[in-house]
Order: structure tokens, then sequence, then C-alpha cells
């Protein structure tokens, strides 16, 4: 909801960097890092969506890109 803005529905990129290809480049600890600690212009997840379970879900979906 909140990624497709800047990285696009199918992870091909807007504003943002493209994701596709993303679990290849990086693993799955390393995208995690990414998602609770964004570097850059990328903002930071409000509390309740950082939590354990939903940035394990968001690191499974954009693997699958």
């Amino acid at each position: 909801m909140n990624c497709t803005t800047c990285h696009g529905a199918n992870g091909q990129g807007a504003n943002g960097p493209k994701l596709t290809g993303i679990g290849r480049r990086l693993n799955e600890a390393a995208i995690a890092e990414q998602i609770k600690f964004p570097r850059k212009v990328m903002p930071k997840l409000y509390h309740r969506r950082s939590a354990p379970r939903n940035v394990a879900a968001v690191t499974a979906f954009i693997r699958g890109f």
C-alpha cells in the first residue's frame, strides 16, 4: 500500500529503486534490515508496521520480485 508509490505495484521502480531481482542480490536479513532501518529518502515504518511479523511478511513479499 505505501511502498508502491515509489517502488511500483510490481516492484518495477517508479520514484524509488526497482525491487525486481532483489532476492537474488540481497539475503533475507539484509532486506529486513533495510525495511527496519531505511537509508536515504525511504521513510521509516511506523512502530506498529515495523513489528517483527510485519517486517517478515514484507521481506517475504519483496523477495518474490
